[in-house]
């Protein structure tokens, strides 16, 4: 199947897909800001679709034997072929658990294209600086 691999995001976050029928499973780990370590990954897929593309959504929660962030990113999105280039192109959201009087600033909504090869540190460096990114920050 076409998702099957290993995956990097901007943040050079790896993302490492299996699939049976429409589940998917896995792992991303973070590499970059954030909370260190690998965590699971679990979502589904359109394995039948009517065109080139794949209708994907997967989900992290950001919790390990080595934290616990209270948050999760559910990303939303398709896996398609641009100029030859794999890629999975998605939006996320991440919600964090807050306190009821900072509600309004639990969710935070981005992006994130997914290719098979690792970005460089320069591109990562300006991925940083543009903000949000798809996973908590702080230690892990």
């Amino acid at each position: 199947m076409a998702l099957q691999g290993v995956w990097y995001n901007g943040m050079g976050s790896e993302l490492s897909i299996n699939t049976d029928g429409d589940m998917i499973y896995g792992t991303y780990t973070i590499k970059g800001l954030g909370t260190a370590g690998e965590f699971k990954v679990a979502g589904r897929l359109n394995n039948n679709p009517a065109t080139g593309g794949i209708a994907v959504g997967f989900v992290v929660v950001w919790h390990n034997v080595y934290t616990d962030r209270q948050c999760v990113t559910s990303w939303s999105g398709q896996y398609q072929k641009v100029n030859g280039r794999e890629e999975i192109i998605t939006s996320w959201l991440l919600t964090q658990v807050t306190a009821d009087p900072a509600d309004w600033h639990s969710t935070l909504i981005g992006h994130d294209v997914f290719l098979r090869e690792e970005p460089s540190a320069e591109e990562i460096a300006i991925r940083e600086r543009r903000g949000p990114v798809s996973h908590p920050r702080g230690g892990g």
